[in-house]
């Protein structure tokens, strides 16, 4: 019996190869019907050559494997920078919802990724940030101007255990598939702003004793040149001067002093210099 009959099918469509006359194999498409004639029912095969169709298939499947494989290479190199950066990299999409979440953040906030991945990046700052973060976003999607992106910033952010930090954070947009997607670079600089602060107030003593010396060690200078870096109340006064005038400009040209006194005081001060 023809399993074709017996199937009760009037077409039978399959991809089948054929030896060509010289020897070679040809991929072909069979296409069977059943046709009636007289009191007789017939089979009507017909075989089309589908090489260049084959081919072309070939050539796709090989194209498309070499795509993936280049995406799958790209792919593990950002994964690599990711995972290797020392600064955080957290990205976020146009939701505001946390798509990646490095290990360096991870270890800035406490958070694991799956703890925070698809959260929206609200909870990484402090709740007076909320709205601003939001409206960020909003301006983003819509094409307008934000004061982060493009920008290197300190802004505070917010730790799992809820202790705030100062945070230095570079953040850029970029559109992946039609859709925005923002990336933000960040390192925690509590350190950093432990040792400006210590810096700026040990400068304000240093102020405050300067003044508080008055004329005894009004002016001091660091330079050969004799730039001034502090001076006192009561000198300011003697001279007539207003600070801003005076800070940074040289001794010399501040003060009137008598004929051959700057030039003795400069050799002495060069020759202190030299003798440590």
């Amino acid at each position: 019996k023809c399993p074709i009959l017996d199937l009760d099918q009037s077409k039978d469509m399959s991809k089948r190869v054929m030896l060509h006359k010289d020897g070679t194999v040809i991929p072909v498409m069979k296409s069977v019907s059943k046709i009636s004639k007289g009191d007789s029912e017939l089979l009507l095969e017909t075989f089309v050559d589908i090489t260049e169709a084959e081919e072309n298939r070939l050539e796709l499947e090989k194209a498309k494997t070499e795509l993936e494989n280049k995406v799958a290479e790209r792919t593990a190199h950002l994964r690599g920078i990711i995972d290797t950066a020392k600064n955080g990299i957290i990205v976020i999409d146009s939701q505001g919802l946390i798509n990646e979440f490095s290990p360096a953040a991870q270890g800035i906030f406490g958070y694991t990724k799956e703890e925070v991945f698809g959260k929206n990046a609200n909870m990484l700052m402090p709740d007076s940030s909320d709205l601003e973060h939001d409206q960020d976003l909003r301006d983003l999607n819509q094409g307008g101007p934000t004061e982060l992106v493009g920008k290197q910033t300190v802004v505070r952010a917010r730790r799992k255990d809820g202790s705030l930090f100062p945070m230095d954070i570079s953040l850029n947009s970029a559109v992946v598939n039609g859709n925005p997607i923002f990336v933000a670079v960040l390192s925690d600089i509590t350190e950093r702003k432990a040792m400006e602060d210590e810096i700026r107030k040990s400068r304000e003593r240093y102020q405050r004793l300067v003044e508080d010396l008055a004329g005894r060690f009004a002016i001091f200078s660091h330079k050969p040149s004799g730039e001034i870096l502090f001076i006192g109340e009561s000198v300011l006064s003697v001279l007539g001067l207003p600070r801003g005038k005076v800070i940074g400009q040289r001794l010399q040209e501040v003060v009137n002093w008598e004929p051959g006194v700057v030039e003795r005081a400069e050799a002495a001060f060069q020759d202190a210099l030299q003798r440590g």
